[in-house]
């Protein structure tokens, strides 16, 4: 009936749904991604350096905001999502005075990160880079 390997991770007691988590799993995973991030982005044109602040919202939301080479003020990320190894998140951009959607997706190893980023129809590009240490 049950796979001998199998992990439960929800069950019924008494008409009562429970959810089961391995012992400290949610929190290496949110702290995995957690914290200020240093990325280098390389376009055609240049080499970009980004700094991302994520941070955990509500149940298994994150936040956070970007800055960077050309946007010092500072951008609010949107649709932010990490499952334990990818991280993905989006935010507008003004690129030679147009609006631009942008999406960072990439792996995340430890204290690393690497994958792309797309720049609306400009395409995409390497970027990589690591996650400050915890204070």
């Amino acid at each position: 009936m049950f796979d001998k390997d199998a992990k439960v991770m929800t069950m019924f007691v008494d008409g009562a749904l429970y959810t089961c988590f391995e012992k400290d799993a949610h929190k290496k995973s949110a702290s995995a991604v957690e914290g200020t991030w240093r990325l280098t982005a390389q376009t055609p044109k240049e080499e970009i350096a980004l700094k991302v602040v994520l941070r955990k919202s509500l149940g298994k939301h994150y936040g956070g905001t970007i800055t960077g080479t050309r946007m010092p003020e500072g951008i609010e990320l949107t649709d932010v999502t990490f499952d334990g190894k990818t991280l993905k998140f989006t935010y507008d951009f003004l690129l030679e005075g147009q609006p631009e959607d942008v999406v960072v997706e990439g792996e995340v190893e430890g204290k690393t990160f690497k994958g792309k980023i797309t720049v609306g129809e400009y395409g995409n590009f390497p970027i990589e880079g690591t996650k400050d240490p915890e204070r």
